[in-house]
């Protein structure tokens, strides 16, 4: 009979082959930088199939904070080749470097993933994203280069909404966090309507068992944040009483917002469409975009608290 350390072992042996296996079906999804599962059709090919029946397999050996990590990267490798796919050949050339180091980020999560779960360290919590800064330098070894003026549209929006959510999840809110690549997709997608909407909405009210009261943080063009009402017309007297005394002369109250407010200093500012706003320069600057996140989280937060200081008041 064998030891439990001889027993370990064969576990351990067992789980490097069958991850090392779905690594490399993971390998074929793409094809000369083609998408072999297309999502865009809801026509999941063979390919795909045997991926997502791995990852079933995958269910012998990894616990489920573990097939979360490698599910949620399988579908970031689908949509950014998916995108990488539809850009207009002439373009193909100057998008490469972004479509490669969005892949690599995504294969070395997977990896990290599976490498955790190898030596029991919990996934619970994620995996420790790689940097793309290193991906970045990785590919200049092979001379492909980021032009920094020719920044991607579509992943500067993904940073703002990655940013915006984990800094309003570690101050205590509770924010629906999720990968938004196919939205983003869509916002920038050629046959965009002008009215194409995106934001995350939670509940702020302090008072244990009150009425949920609704922030939203929300983007057309530009950014805006404030008070939403639970349906169009529907105004709650208590809850307008409580946000009254914030309103500001440039702000907007609609038969949709209790109060709705854009971002009180000018360099914090995003049209999102037109990528003119001055904000831009320290969003898409990888050593400036916490810091410029985080100006927007403290306003956002401050807003809030005095939200709440009002719904205190009021007992709502």
């Amino acid at each position: 009979m064998k030891s439990k350390t001889e027993q370990k072992d064969v576990l351990i042996e067992q789980k490097q082959k069958a991850y090392a296996s779905f690594l490399e079906r993971i390998k074929v999804l793409t094809t000369d930088d083609n998408i072999v599962a297309s999502m865009k059709d809801d026509d999941i090919s063979g390919v795909m199939k045997e991926v997502l029946y791995q990852v079933m397999q995958l269910r012998l050996y990894a616990d489920e904070a573990t097939i979360k990590v490698v599910l949620d990267n399988v579908r970031k490798i689908v949509v950014v080749t998916n995108n990488f796919a539809s850009e207009k050949q002439q373009s193909k050339k100057t998008r490469l470097p972004h479509f490669y180091s969005k892949y690599a980020m995504a294969i070395s999560n997977i990896a990290q993933a599976l490498s955790n779960n190898i030596n029991d360290i919990p996934n619970d919590k994620g995996v420790k994203y790689t940097q793309k800064e290193n991906v970045l330098d990785l590919l200049h070894e092979y001379g492909h280069s980021i032009d920094p003026v020719d920044f991607d549209k579509k992943e500067v929006y993904l940073c703002f909404w990655e940013g915006l959510e984990k800094m309003l999840a570690k101050r205590g809110y509770k924010v629906d966090m999720r990968d938004r690549s196919a939205e983003i997709d869509a916002y920038y997608s050629s046959a965009r309507a002008r009215h194409r909407w995106m934001g995350l909405t939670f509940n702020i009210n302090p008072n244990k068992n009150g009425r949920p009261v609704r922030f939203k943080i929300e983007v057309g063009n530009d950014y805006y944040y404030g008070i939403m009402k639970s349906e169009k017309g529907h105004t709650v007297q208590i809850v307008n009483e409580s946000v009254k005394p914030l309103l500001l002369p440039s702000d907007r109250s609609t038969d949709w917002w209790y109060l709705c407010r854009q971002p009180q200093k000018a360099s914090l500012r995003l049209d999102f469409w037109t990528l003119k706003s001055e904000g831009f320069a320290r969003l898409q600057d990888i050593n400036k975009r916490d810091a410029f996140i985080t100006e927007v989280v403290d306003e956002i937060d401050s807003f809030i608290k005095s939200v709440q200081t009002e719904l205190k008041k009021r007992s709502v």
